[in-house]
């Protein structure tokens, strides 16, 4: 079945009657009382074109196409803004910035003069935001500022940022952060109508950036600082509330699909919508709230595509990486400038691609091709449009990427087979980074967790953007000294299920299923309420070779210097470490001691010497 197309909304003739004798005037068309959100979120510095090819196992049928670029997402910005004029508002979701070369080198200056330039309207802080800290400038010193760059950021933007659950302690004073172009929320005119929107950032910030960079912050109840902005924001006029929300959920879709195939369509609320996960920061703030308080939410952080109504209410997130925008359309009532929800619809996921496989309507080349097979390329064709690249934005991007293309094309290895990455399987990228630093270190074991991995090697050449672009993060090399017990404890709390499964070197470890119920849990930090990392999936860890761990013996372990430091919900078990058995930053930076790897390993994950090996299994899901 082919998908389903788009839907462009239609202009609503009204007809005027003018009479002045016998005379009328013609009709006369009136723009329709309603409103577009186009949402974007996780950016991460995704200005340029991405090239892959599709996962046809006959290399020789394999098709490479584009995905993403900045230039593309400009096109379609413009075009709608052509469509909608001022009724047209831009909400990003926040982490604009970390994750590329070409934003990196800029520390986020790049992306933010090209958010202005396309006409963002407001935007979220992401958790991501924070990762710059004080900046190169000051590396080596004392930092005066721990979140310059931010900051920095943040008076560049022609944009309002929002955030109104991130609060500032100072001794014993704990209070909103005062940070210039920032607010809880803001009113917006979008045409005839008053828009508010509250900013959110997750509470999970503190386990999901670097912690020293937003020891001094907190991060509060997301519902009760929602619930505060949006009464203030109804009391002052707002026809509309809107949440822009660095929190995220992950949904299944029964929409109807073709060969398992995204379906780019619009929905209306009493289309059938698939379940959301019940725990996600997303439903618990929405199923806490009142009726009626926000009417829409731009969602992001979690990289899942939604576009879905939550509790009654209408939620977008277009995945990561500039690959998917979403649109929510909201009509009013043309008399009392109300709000009609029964009528809201919301359009997507709409593929940001340069050319489009045509039996897809998407750019995705590595899902199975339809029975009838993927089609031909053809150009992004929106409401109408047939879409090019922004030529404006490409010549003002082209200086910026030709400066780094030396350095990005800088081939540094070679892979025999596709390098893949998958959060909730054993992955060949994570077994990778875990035999590197384990070898770099020369430890017993590598623990490393699978956020720290952004995205797949493909099958050839590997450049050093191919790297960065994986791994994005500043990490670096760091130990631990642990007992076989907390080994398993560790492993415990990484597999917990919040972030994916833990990669690891010289290690097996056997794993409920993500979908069993009921999991056995503690309270471990004894704070009063069992939190998700706290649940407990493991049923076995032991040496690769099948030898057990001895709970008693001291083990080395290599690591990311992020989680040695507390990172994705370990400050708890670092906490109960003794300083000496935390180093810190021993062995330089993960990224580099990875490209020094390939370098000298020449050719990697070939059939002989496979990263991933089915007969001795790193990870195993078993039901006990």
């Amino acid at each position: 079945m082919k998908p389903a197309t788009a839907t462009r909304p239609a202009l609503i003739l009204v007809a005027g009657f003018f009479f002045h004798g016998c005379a009328s005037a013609p009709p006369v068309a009136v723009a329709p009382p309603r409103i577009a959100v186009v949402g974007i979120n996780d950016f991460h510095g995704s200005l340029a074109v991405r090239r892959h090819k599709t996962g046809e196992l006959d290399a020789a049928s394999s098709i490479e196409y584009e995905v993403s670029g900045a230039s593309t997402l400009a096109a379609m910005l413009k075009s709608l803004k052509q469509e909608w004029g001022d009724r047209l508002l831009v909400v990003d979701a926040g982490d604009e910035w970390q994750g590329s070369i070409d934003s990196t080198l800029e520390e986020g200056a790049s992306v933010v003069d090209f958010l202005n330039r396309v006409g963002v309207g407001v935007a979220a802080i992401g958790n991501h935001e924070f990762d710059f800290g004080p900046g190169r400038s000051q590396s080596g010193a004392i930092a005066t500022d721990l979140r310059a760059i931010l900051k920095k950021r943040l008076s560049e933007a022609k944009y309002p940022y929002v955030a109104a659950n991130i609060f500032e302690r100072s001794g014993a004073t704990v209070a909103p952060v005062q940070w210039n172009n920032l607010a809880p929320s803001t009113l917006i005119t979008v045409g005839p109508y008053r828009v508010g929107v509250i900013g959110a950032t997750t509470v999970d910030t503190p386990s999901t950036t670097r912690v020293e960079y937003i020891h001094d912050l907190e991060f509060k109840d997301t519902a009760r600082m929602t619930f505060q902005e949006a009464t203030r924001l109804r009391a002052q006029g707002a026809n509309l509330i809107l949440l822009a929300a660095h929190l995220g959920t992950a949904c299944e879709d029964s929409m109807p699909e073709s060969d398992g195939l995204k379906v780019w369509k619009t929905r209306v609320s009493t289309d059938p919508q698939g379940t959301c996960d019940e725990q996600g920061e997303i439903n618990r703030l929405l199923q806490s709230l009142p009726t009626g308080t926000l009417d829409g939410v731009i969602a992001g952080h979690t990289h899942e595509i939604v576009h879905h109504w939550i509790n009654g209410v209408p939620v977008i997130e277009g995945a990561a990486f500039n690959r998917y925008i979403n649109v929510m359309y909201f009509t009013f009532d043309p008399e009392t400038g109300r709000l009609r929800p029964e009528q809201t619809q919301i359009e997507g996921p709409i593929p940001v691609c340069p050319k489009v496989f045509e039996n897809q309507m998407d750019c995705d080349g590595k899902s199975p091709a339809p029975a009838n097979g993927r089609g031909a390329l053809v150009p992004l064709v929106l409401h109408g449009r047939t879409l090019i690249p922004d030529p404006e934005i490409e010549t003002w991007l082209a200086a910026d990427l030709a400066r780094n293309e030396p350095i990005k094309k800088q081939i540094v290895g070679f892979a025999e087979r596709p390098v893949t990455h998958s959060p909730r399987q054993e992955n060949p990228f994570n077994n990778l980074v875990a035999d590197v630093i384990r070898l770099k270190a020369q430890t017993d074991f590598a623990i490393v967790n699978s956020d720290g991995v952004r995205s797949a090697l493909e099958a050839g050449p590997i450049t050093f953007d191919d790297v960065y672009r994986s791994l994005p993060f500043e990490n670096t090399i760091s130990t631990l000294r642990l007992t076989g017990r907390q080994i398993k404890l560790l492993l415990r709390i990484m597999n917990s299920g919040p972030y994916g499964l833990a990669g690891v070197s010289n290690l097996q470890v056997t794993l409920k299923p993500f979908a069993t119920p009921h999991l056995a849990s503690r309270d471990l930090d004894q704070n009063g309420q069992i939190e998700p990392w706290e649940k407990d999936r493991i049923i076995d860890v032991r040496q690769i070779n099948g030898d057990p761990l001895a709970d008693s013996r001291t083990y080395t372990v290599a690591t990311y210097d992020y989680l040695a430091r507390g990172g994705d919900h370990l400050v708890w078990f670092m906490n109960q470490l003794k300083p000496s058995d935390r180093v810190f930053d021993a062995f330089g930076p993960t990224r580099q001691a990875v490209i020094y790897y390939l370098k000298d390993a020449g050719k990697i994950n070939s059939e002989g010497r496979p990263l991933l090996d089915p007969s001795h299994p790193r990870i195993i899901f078993k039901q006990k």
